[in-house]
């Protein structure tokens, strides 16, 4: 039983971690466009 809840558990954390590269390379991209604005939003 608990190893299908840590199971699920890894699924979400991969999922999460999709959504994140997802929204890196959408901050590279923008950051192609405007360098400055967007270079202090990421650090």
């Amino acid at each position: 039983m608990e190893l299908a809840g840590r199971k699920g558990k890894c699924e979400k954390r991969k999922k999460d971690v999709e959504v994140f590269y997802h929204f890196i390379e959408l901050v590279i991209k923008l950051d192609k466009k405007t360098e400055a604005e967007t270079s202090v939003f990421v650090f």
